[in-house]
């Protein structure tokens, strides 16, 4: 997100428009709000985020003040988005991807999701010589009945591999991002129906699945 929306807020000419993730690195990193968890209890029965809005006192919601001088009307956007993070139900990850969330927005960054990713196959230790760095290779029986009877000479030696990234990391990843995506898509709705003073939020979001462009170019 660029300085020229920033400043369109900070000066008061009107609302300014923004995806729900330009809106949440806005008040978690320009605004530098934050959510804290200590004095949180749960909604009473039927009631939703507008009722954890009206307890913003007691939701541990704080704002800095705002790197870029924002007054009143930008610390109340901040800690409205703050608050809604805070309030984010368990079904989109409550207060783990609430942090995770800030975190986020705070540096700018979407979840690792190996978009561009290929799995590699490196060895599994190096060591440096005189000469220069190898991987370490170890005589073929060492690694069990199987892998030596797969040389045919006795005394073979054989590197040691693994897979960066393993398919279970790569999955556990995207998973993740989906969720995030998912709680990203809740947080909009709420900001949506709630209302920001200085904010539009559209209906803008990250894309669903980044790796896919590159699978189909592949």
């Amino acid at each position: 997100m660029g300085m020229v929306m920033r400043e369109t807020l900070v000066k008061g000419r009107g609302r300014s428009q923004g995806s729900v993730r330009e809106v949440l690195e806005w008040a978690f990193g320009a605004e530098r709000a934050s959510v804290e968890f200590d004095e949180i209890g749960a909604a009473p029965c039927g009631i939703d985020t507008v009722w954890l809005l009206m307890q913003r006192g007691r939701l541990g919601c704080k704002v800095d003040g705002g790197r870029y001088g924002g007054g009143a009307q930008s610390a109340d956007d901040a800690e409205i988005v703050a608050s809604v993070v805070s309030s984010l139900p368990v079904s989109h990850g409550g207060r783990g991807m609430a942090l995770r969330i800030a975190e986020l927005a705070r540096a700018g960054l979407a979840p690792e999701c190996y978009a561009d990713v290929v799995s590699r196959v490196v060895a599994l230790d190096w060591r440096r010589t005189k000469h220069g760095i190898f991987a370490v290779t170890v005589p073929a029986r060492d690694l069990g009945c199987v892998a030596s009877e797969m040389f045919a000479v006795r005394d073979s030696r054989v590197c040691p591999v693994r897979i960066v990234p393993t398919a279970q990391q790569i999955g556990a990843a995207r998973r993740f991002y989906l969720d995030w995506l998912g709680a990203l898509l809740h947080i909009g709705s709420e900001l949506r129906r709630i209302g920001l003073s200085g904010w539009e939020v559209t209906q803008e979001l990250p894309p669903m699945a980044p790796w896919r462009a590159r699978e189909k170019s592949s």
